[in-house]
Order: structure tokens, then C-alpha cells, then sequence
């Protein structure tokens, strides 16, 4: 069996038997009524949640009431299959069996606000799996892109499997979430470009590269963090080359561009007809606004060392990239130096800017989503890396951490991550010892236990929170989730998911199947 074969077996192996089954998210939810609205030839407007979260009213307001979310088109289209299966499935049992295998989730029908039939439920379970086929799509494109920089199969299956099975890929192929679609067109955009180096098919494969780079941004806007990345490509190694050849670099910039542009005219198009401007993006009125007021510091660290969110705790097994740099500079040098500064930009870019962003931690969820962008690109230097130094300490090195990575991303795909913060840090009857550090975000759901004051400083006087009347949330908002469960480790997920396990809050589809979990 080929190596891409083999991989994405194994890949897809690991990842469905820790499936979810469910969405976990209103984020989700939206995502998958968009989809479902498209599959179902009804266009993009959707019907709100009750909460009103993750959608936009329409400027000027639809006589139905539906909205547009605030979230990219790109996944919806391209899982309109997966609601049409979810479609015939639904015919396929009753509505308590369904009720059965999606489980009681702590974001289910009552709290999103549908029926729990087959109709619903069915459609939800089938796209929960998308994730989980890109994912395995993902580390052999990952694969490809180390063959690419180190030409040497082996040591490009290692790294691979190493993203896939040793970072936060795994838990994160169970939600329905945007970051890998965005991921995967962007390292498909970059090693498009790497190959088009090699001669044959140049501006096929620079087309296919701003195809992918396009699409991107339609998936998640923020993908733009990473272009320039892809611009110095654009500037140095497919410049060179094409002089190289004695030809013009004009072709290759021109297909590159034209389907980046496309896609940008298509998301002000849409900015247009949803919300009457098209500059007034669905992120452009949230009550906090959009902001980068982190000092980055602050966020790096939080980023990649903090217990609650640092990327090298949920992702041990990207530690070895910080060793293969200087040898992935000698594998390209060979041929164009600038790709190296090049895929840096890739993560450095994303990295550097989502620091400062008000929301770096990225929500409930398992590690720092907003980062999920640069963790493929980081098992690159890892390839480089072995095919260099493949000796003993290598060996160890890599079992070591591919063992402890898998444990990690086992443990994350144990439980339902919203079970963890609702359990500890919203329930009034928690355990003991979770303390709950106030947050802007948690003060609705306090003010129903809890008169809440605030003061500016500890000279003012005290007075009530006070609640923006059009959104009835906080007038100001800070980072969630709770910022105890990002920085001391003993009121983190390494403490509370050991517990909800132990008390059998076990989230697995399978599970549930065979009628073991709840």
C-alpha cells in the first residue's frame, strides 16, 4: 500500500473511532444551518438562535425574520453532501433511536433550539464527521508537502503522523468547526506554489494555489494572517524561477491573483446584500467589537505555554520543529532559499497578530483554536528534522513524544469540552476547589444567583454591571473562557476532564451506540 494510502487509513482509523456524533457549539450550530439552508436550495439566511448568538440581522430586515451568520460560506458549501445523507439516514430509524446515538449534550435541542427528531438530529450527526475525513485528508497533504521539502518518504510519514495522531488535530477532527477546512486550503495553497517550482504544469499548479488561497478566506476571513506567506512565494522563489527559465513571472502572478481577488469580491458582495454595506462584516457589530487590545506578550505566552491554552501542552509532539529549521533551510536551499522565510511567515504571521486579539484563547475548546492554522505547517522543520538526525535520540525522541501526544489528544477526545466549563465553572454546585474568577462574559448567567457589582478602582464607588439594552449582554466583554482555567493548572482541563471521566462522563459516539455511554 502507498504511503498517502496508508496514512490517511490509519489517520481516518484514529479519528472515527473518537468521534463525537454531535455539534458541540452554537458556532457549529450556525455553520450547519447555513449548510443545511444551501443543500435545501433556500440560499444563506437562517433561522436565529434563541440565544442570538453567531448571527447577524439582515440590513434591511427580512419579513421572515431569518439572519445571515457571521461566519464564512466556504464550509457550508462544500458539506452540503454530508446534510444530504444526514437526510436519507434520517429515514433509517426512529426519532429515539436517533435521540440514543446524538446523545444529551450540554448544547443539544432544548439549549439551540430545535426539535429532537430524526429529521434534526440525523443531518447534525452526519456533518459532525467532516472534520474527521478532512482531518485524514489533511496529514496526507501534510505528508506531501514534507516529501516535497525533504524528498525521503519515511521521514515524511513520521511527521505526518506526528501532526495528526500528536497534536490537537485529533480532538479537533470531532467539531464542526471552521479552522481545519482553512488550514487545509492554506497548506494546499503553499505546497501548490512549492511544486509549481519543479517546471512542468507551473501556472496549473499557481492557479490551483490561488484557488486554495481563495477559498480560504472564504472559510474563515482570518485566513489573510497567513498571506504573506504565500506573497513571499509569490515574490521570491516563483519570481526566480520563472527568470530562471527565461520566461515572464506575470502568468503566475496573474491565475494566482484572479481567483484570490474572486474570492475577496464574493465576501464584499455577500458583506453587501446580508448587511447593506460592504465593508459590515457579520463580526463587525458584536457588542465588544473587533479588537486587538492584548498586549502580545501576554498572548504569546498564553498561546503556547499557559496550562489552559499553550500550544505545546496540547500539541507536545510540534516541540521537535523548534530542531529542524536550520536543516529545512539546507533541503530548499538547494533549489530557492525563500521558501523557508516563506512557510516561517506561516506561522509566525497567524501567530503574531492572533496574540493581540481580544479572543485569543479561543472559546471552549480543547487548546488554541485560533492558532489551529499553524500547527500543520509546524511538522514540516519536524521531517527536515529526522532526515537529518535519524539516530538513537531521534528515535527515542520521536516514540517519546508521539506516545505522550496521543495520550493528550486521547484524553481531549474523551469528553464533551463544554461539559468541563459547565461543570466547574458554571454549576453552583461545582466541585470543590474550582473557583470562579469573575468574567464579563459569565455575568448573565450569575445575575440570576448573584447580585454583581463592579468598580473601576478600588477608590471609586461600587454599582451594578451595566447591560447593553440591544444585546441584554454585558456593555463591555473580555476574553472567554474563564481565565482560572487558562492559567492555574489545577482548575484546568488537566484537572477537571481526569474527574469527568472518572465520573463517566465519557463523550463517544460509538459509546453511545453500543449503549455503554450515556
Amino acid at each position: 500500500m502507498r504511503a498517502p494510502a496508508l496514512i490517511f487509513l490509519i489517520v481516518l482509523a484514529a479519528y472515527a473511532l473518537t468521534a463525537a456524533g454531535h455539534l458541540f457549539s452554537p458556532d457549529e450550530e450556525i455553520v450547519f444551518r447555513t449548510t443545511r439552508a444551501l443543500a435545501s436550495g433556500r440560499g444563506l439566511a437562517i433561522e436565529p438562535l434563541p440565544s442570538g448568538e453567531a448571527t447577524r440581522p439582515a440590513n434591511p430586515p427580512r419579513a421572515d425574520g431569518r439572519e445571515y451568520a457571521q461566519y464564512g460560506i466556504g464550509q457550508p458549501i462544500l458539506a452540503m453532501p454530508l446534510v444530504w445523507i444526514g437526510n436519507g439516514l434520517a429515514r433509517i430509524g426512529g426519532d429515539r433511536a436517533w435521540q440514543r446515538l446524538y446523545g444529551n449534550q450540554p448544547f443539544g435541542p432544548a439549549q439551540i433550539g430545535f426539535a429532537p427528531t430524526a429529521a434534526e438530529l440525523a443531518p447534525r450527526w452526519a456533518c459532525s464527521w467532516f472534520n474527521i475525513l478532512l482531518g485524514a485528508a489533511m496529514a496526507v497533504l501534510v505528508y506531501f508537502l514534507c516529501l516535497e521539502a525533504i524528498e525521503t518518504p519515511k521521514y515524511a510519514v513520521l511527521a505526518a503522523l506526528l501532526y495528526a495522531l500528536g497534536s490537537m488535530a485529533w480532538p479537533h477532527s470531532r467539531a464542526f468547526f471552521t479552522e481545519q477546512l482553512a488550514a487545509f486550503c492554506l497548506m494546499l495553497s503553499f505546497y501548490a506554489l512549492a511544486r509549481s517550482l519543479r517546471g512542468n504544469r507551473r501556472l496549473a499548479w499557481c492557479l490551483g494555489a490561488g484557488v486554495a488561497a481563495g477559498y480560504a478566506f472564504l472559510a474563515r476571513n482570518d485566513s489573510v494572517l497567513a498571506y504573506p506567506g504565500l506573497a513571499v512565494m509569490m515574490l521570491g522563489p516563483i519570481v526566480s524561477a520563472a527568470r530562471a527559465r527565461g520566461r515572464s513571472f506575470w502568468p503566475a502572478w496573474i491565475v494566482f491573483a484572479l481567483p484570490v481577488i474572486c474570492a475577496g469580491a464574493a465576501q464584499l458582495l455577500l458583506n453587501k446584500l446580508h448587511f447593506g454595506n460592504v465593508m459590515a462584516s457579520g463580526y463587525s457589530d458584536q457588542p465588544e467589537g473587533v479588537k486587538f487590545s492584548t498586549p502580545m506578550i501576554a498572548g504569546l505566552y498564553g498561546l503556547l505555554f499557559s496550562a489552559g491554552k499553550g500550544m505545546f501542552f496540547f500539541s507536545p509532539a510540534l516541540a521537535l520543529s523548534f530542531f529542524g529549521w536550520k536543516h529545512l533551510a539546507h533541503c530548499w536551499r538547494r533549489r530557492h532559499a525563500a521558501i523557508v522565510w516563506a512557510l516561517a511567515l506561516m506561522i509566525v504571521s497567524p501567530l503574531a497578530i492572533q496574540a493581540t486579539w481580544q479572543n485569543w484563547p479561543g472559546g471552549w475548546c480543547w487548546g488554541p483554536r485560533h492558532i489551529f492554522q499553524i500547527h500543520a505547517f509546524l511538522a514540516v522543520p519536524i521531517a527536515a528534522s529526522l532526515a537529518f538526525s535519524w539516530n538513537r535520540g531521534a528515535r527515542i525522541a520521536v516514540v517519546v513524544l508521539f506516545f505522550i501526544g496521543a495520550a493528550v489528544q486521547l484524553l481531549g477526545s474523551a469528553v464533551n469540552f463544554n461539559a468541563f466549563y459547565l461543570r466547574f465553572f458554571r454549576a453552583t454546585n461545582g466541585a470543590p476547589g474550582y473557583v470562579t474568577m469573575f468574567d464579563p462574559p459569565d455575568q448573565q448567567y450569575w445575575s440570576e444567583y448573584f447580585q454583581i457589582l463592579w468598580r473601576q478602582n478600588p477608590e471609586t464607588q461600587f454599582h451594578p454591571l451595566a447591560i447593553d439594552p440591544r444585546t441584554g449582554q454585558p456593555a463591555f466583554v473580555a476574553p472567554a473562557p474563564t481565565q482560572n482555567s487558562i492559567y492555574l493548572p489545577q482548575q484546568s482541563v488537566w484537572a477537571g476532564y481526569p474527574a469527568l471521566i472518572r465520573h463517566g462522563e465519557v463523550d463517544l459516539f460509538w459509546l453511545r451506540a453500543a449503549g455503554i455511554a450515556p
